[in-house]
């Protein structure tokens, strides 16, 4: 607050933007969302990292009302995706991805995505399971890799691997969902969430409900739910069938604010 102060001190002003996700903690106090009210009245605007066609910034800020007209979608930002094509690597064709991100909280999704093989439709697959840098060294041992399993660190070619791969199977967090989005042909969700944590779970269920993912609810997580909603999105409309989302965003930030300052300096 003190250096936002002395920003808006110094003459010319300059521009004071936040930069959010597509969404925030859905659990936070009506105080709480008071205090990020008259904090946001410093700035000049929100640009919300985020597609409003997939996931709306209101269905998890109870603060939307008094917001929406400093807020700019941007669209998601996204690493590149490769293009499919003769000269697109082959890693991970047909392959089941089980990836945790930085696996802090993963070892439960790995644990049952293995137990899980031999009773989907894909058990005859090659699961990659991509191992966090975060994950216990202890979990990481306990992962064996076998006849059809493949257990190694987090890839530099994840997209890859996701565009290539029959099914993704993942966490919920902004980065790998958008990933998930540009590049996967089926994925299931299986968001980390707890009373105080939502935005998995948020993410996770607006995707849901149009249809896009499969979705393993957190805390019912086992063998047996994660296989049956496996077969029930292999059985269901690829990603690619849905209209692409936006992920300009990194693009559309950058000319937004350049637009402003522009203005501002004409």
């Amino acid at each position: 607050m003190p250096l936002i102060e002395a920003a808006r001190a110094l003459q010319p002003r300059p521009l004071i933007v936040s930069s959010v996700r597509d969404v925030v903690r859905r659990s936070v106090s009506p105080q709480r969302v008071a205090e990020t009210l008259e904090t946001f009245s410093a700035f000049d605007a929100a640009l919300i990292h985020a597609d409003p066609g997939l996931v709306s910034f209101d269905r998890s800020f109870a603060g939307w009302g008094q917001v929406k007209s400093r807020a700019v979608y941007t669209g998601y930002v996204a690493a590149t995706c490769p293009a499919l094509g003769a000269s697109t690597p082959q890693i991970g064709t047909g392959e089941v991805i089980v990836s945790i991100g930085g696996g802090a909280v993963g070892a439960p999704l790995l644990r049952t995505a293995l137990a899980a093989r031999a009773l989907s439709p894909l058990a005859d697959r090659t699961w990659r399971l991509l191992v966090g840098a975060n994950l216990p060294m202890a979990e990481q041992a306990a992962l064996a890799a076998g006849d059809g399993i493949v257990v190694e660190p987090a890839r530099a070619d994840f997209t890859t691997l996701l565009r290539n791969a029959t099914l993704s199977i993942s966490q919920a967090g902004y980065n790998t969902v958008v990933e998930t989005l540009c590049c996967a042909d089926r994925a299931v969700l299986v968001p980390f969430g707890t009373a105080r944590e939502t935005e998995q779970t948020d993410r996770a269920a607006a995707l849901a409900e149009r249809g896009m993912v499969g979705v393993v609810p957190s805390g019912t997580l086992s063998p047996e739910s994660l296989a049956a909603v496996i077969a029930r999105t292999l059985a269901g409309p690829s990603i690619r069938s849905f209209p692409p989302c936006n992920a300009r965003g990194a693009a559309a930030t950058v000319d937004w604010l350049r637009q402003k300052l522009d203005q501002a300096t004409s």
